[in-house]
């Protein structure tokens, strides 16, 4: 009996040791603030999620508990969701922070995890440089080329800084932030070479950034690196954009947490492209990712959505052969599309009750008029009164091509064309290759002109 007692006490002695060993003991201090309650929350992408939420123990916000948090940049927040301050966690997730007030010159105080506390040494050292920069700014003595090198003297002492610690402690999270945040420094050899410039910062713009790192994740470096470089260095062209997002998805190896996070942030960039022909992006990323992995997030239906949208814009993409449509013109006699015999054909989708189309159409009439372009204006009316339709083009002398959507002998045209709503308009060459879509009337010359190029 004594025996199982002691045994009873030790598990007993054990078990408390262990619920006070707690992975996350954090005490954060504000100075002058008056909150009560706080909010934690992450970075993730350029968003942020909400992990945790605590009452203020003695004036402080305390967290603590037996699992850790993932690592990354976190955010402090009160119950008006006010951002507090900003913090990294690494692996060691102990430790006290003193935050001054706004008021206050003091720096921010960190005790206890070298990761966290290396992280205010360096917000420490910034707001102290770029103090110094916004007082050299306003000195009116100074010359701007003064002012340019004193601003570079004092950049180069924040990387001097960073680059200390990536040197010291290269196994820490923090060094990989701070490798993140280098650019590539083109060589002087080839610098004046605008050309070889170029290709070599675009060929080196991720080496220092670990794609297989999913921590950088929960920073905001990720989105902003992203889209510097997919909108600012790579060309504007769909293959290229495709080429670069291979690239990019390679260098995740196999870290499904990075990878995926990517696939959807592309996806969010190229769903509704801003820029003609970028949907071509969109189908790569359903026929290479989306319909073939399974990627987190990612239910049957919402994978089945992307795939059937792939299949919709591929049909129409910029060089493919328009989807023919034979539809009934003012007499009842049906036409086809094929059978327009013209440089440049105009399939201008409108509606005779659509104010926009009105416009749309003045302005299309104004250049087929012009007879500027050898081109032909197909107009398909997506009205089923056909009495108002021939009326607006007997009043407006529409003498293009008038056909209406309403009869057709092909397939409905809005599944065809992909669309939605009124106007649209497709311009397509001699052999109807689609070279110009989802265009105002005031672009189709600029098409033109830049296909005869």
């Amino acid at each position: 009996m004594r025996y199982f007692r002691i045994i009873f006490i030790f598990c007993f002695l054990i078990g408390i040791q262990l619920v006070s060993e707690a992975q996350v003991a954090i005490s954060i201090e504000l100075e002058g603030n008056q909150d009560t309650t706080f909010y934690l929350a992450y970075y993730h992408g350029d968003k942020f999620r909400m992990i945790d939420t605590t009452e203020t123990i003695s004036g402080k916000a305390v967290f603590r508990r037996e699992e850790s948090y993932p690592e990354g940049v976190y955010i402090l927040t009160n119950k008006a969701k006010n951002r507090l301050t900003e913090f990294l966690l690494g692996s060691d997730q102990k430790f006290t922070l003193k935050i001054p007030s706004e008021q206050s010159n003091a720096i921010i105080e960190c005790e206890g995890a070298l990761e966290t506390c290396l992280f205010f040494e360096h917000l420490n050292l910034t707001q102290k440089v770029y103090s110094r920069l916004k007082e050299l700014n306003a000195k009116d003595a100074l010359s701007e080329v003064e002012k340019t090198g004193l601003r570079k003297d004092l950049e180069a002492k924040i990387w001097v800084y960073r680059d200390s610690i990536i040197i010291a402690h290269p196994q820490l999270f923090i060094s990989n932030l701070f490798l993140a945040m280098k650019e590539p420094v083109v060589p002087d050899s080839i610098a004046a070479n605008q050309n070889e410039a170029y290709f070599y910062y675009k060929d080196h713009f991720w080496d220092t950034f670990d794609l297989k790192d999913d921590r950088l994740i929960r920073t905001p470096l990720l989105v902003n690196k992203i889209k510097l470089f997919f909108d600012k260095v790579v060309l504007q062209i769909p293959d290229s954009i495709a080429v670069e997002i291979d690239k990019v998805i390679a260098k995740t190896g196999t870290n499904t947490e990075m990878r995926d996070f990517l696939l959807w942030q592309f996806m969010d960039m190229y769903q509704n492209p801003k820029f003609m022909g970028m949907d071509k992006v969109f189908v790569h990323l359903s026929d290479t990712y989306f319909s073939k992995l399974d990627i987190a997030y990612m239910t049957p239906s919402v994978q089945k959505s992307i795939t059937d949208r792939a299949d919709v814009l591929r049909k129409l993409l910029l060089g493919s052969y328009a989807p023919n449509l034979i539809l009934v013109d003012t007499t009842d006699a049906l036409l086809s599309l094929m059978d327009v015999n013209s440089e440049y054909t105009v399939v201008f989708f409108w509606d005779p009750d659509c104010g926009v189309c009105k416009k749309e159409l003045k302005e299309l009439k104004a250049l087929y008029d012009s007879k500027k372009y050898p081109m032909e204006v197909f107009a398909v009316a997506s009205n089923p009164d056909f009495d108002k339709w021939k009326k607006i083009i007997r009043e407006q002398q529409l003498d293009w091509i008038n056909v209406n959507g309403m009869k057709s002998a092909t397939a409905d045209f809005h599944d065809l064309y992909d669309i939605a709503s009124t106007p649209v308009i497709y311009v397509l060459d001699k052999q109807k290759r689609i070279i110009g879509k989802k265009i105002q009337a005031n672009q189709v010359g600029v098409i033109i002109d830049n296909f005869y190029q």
